[in-house]
C-alpha cells in the first residue's frame, strides 16, 4: 500500500504500547495502521467496508502479534 494517505481518520486507539489508527482513503476504503512504541509502522491493511471492521481486525492483529499474554 504505497502512499496510503487518509482522507478521514475514524479512530486512534492506544492498545498496550501500540497505536491503532483507522482511516479512510477513496482508493483503499477503510484501513488500519499499527504503530509500535518506537514509532514504526508494523502493519497496515486496507479494503474494509466499514471503519468498525478495520478497527476490529487491527485490534485482533495487535492482540495476536504484539501483546504478551499474561497467562
Amino acid at each position: 500500500m504505497e502512499n496510503l494517505h487518509y482522507e478521514k481518520i475514524a479512530t486512534v486507539t492506544h492498545i498496550g504500547s501500540n497505536l491503532l489508527i483507522v482511516g479512510y482513503n477513496r482508493r483503499f476504503q477503510w484501513a488500519f495502521r499499527i504503530v509500535n512504541k518506537a514509532g514504526e509502522i508494523v502493519r497496515e491493511d486496507a479494503h474494509y467496508s466499514t471503519a468498525i471492521l478495520a478497527e476490529q481486525e487491527g485490534t485482533i492483529w495487535i492482540k495476536h502479534n504484539l501483546l504478551i499474554s499474561s497467562e
